[in-house]
């Protein structure tokens, strides 16, 4: 009887990993100043501009496609291998201390359906660049950095704030990660109807 109930809690453990949405792991020692809703006024895409994750894709892009509480709905698109692909997925809003106050971290899935959280650690005046610590359930490393900037920003690229927070970022932690850029201007001249659902 025990080996049975131990076979079913384990399951229970593996389809909560795989079907439900993870929550932040564990409190964070800073509760950093920042909301995530403050980076859609006005509404517009938010471009990865670097990235300490080592993976493949470019032209990362997303933004929230409604807001309800702290429910939200986010829109990400970027390229792979030549075509471009579109992927959207329910979130939550969190503060990191659990508190009714700055809603600083996201938590959602990936289009590989890695469970995530993105903490805001940086952001501009303005909100127009920002450095996100980015966690995976699943992934490795397990903590990488994202440089994000505002698409009215592009065209001049972050500020000398955002680059120098996530420089230090990244060089606190080399655990298999890189720093790579994501964003480049032939990203916004991709064509738009070879964008493939996920």
């Amino acid at each position: 009887m025990a080996g049975l109930c131990s076979a079913a809690m384990y399951v229970i453990v593996i389809l909560n990993a795989m079907f439900c949405e993870v929550a932040p792991k564990a409190a964070k020692s800073v509760n950093n100043p920042y909301n995530f809703t403050e980076f859609f006024k006005p509404p517009q895409f938010i471009w990865t501009y670097r990235s300490s994750w080592n993976a493949e894709f470019t032209c990362e892009r997303f933004t929230m496609k409604n807001i309800s509480g702290k429910s939200v709905v986010v829109e990400t698109k970027f390229t792979l291998y030549n075509r471009t692909y579109k992927h959207t997925t329910q979130g939550t809003l969190y503060n990191v201390w659990g508190l009714d106050s700055y809603l600083n971290m996201l938590s959602m899935r990936d289009y590989w359906g890695d469970s995530l959280t993105k903490e805001i650690v940086y952001a501009s005046n303005g909100y127009n660049c920002a450095v996100l610590q980015v966690e995976r359930f699943w992934g490795w490393p397990p903590v990488t950095f994202d440089l994000i900037v505002k698409k009215s920003q592009l065209n001049k690229g972050p500020s000398e704030d955002c680059i120098q927070r996530y420089n230090e970022e990244i060089g606190k932690r080399r655990i298999g990660d890189t720093n790579r850029t994501v964003y480049i201007p032939e990203c916004r001249k991709k064509k738009k109807n070879v964008t493939q659902t996920l």
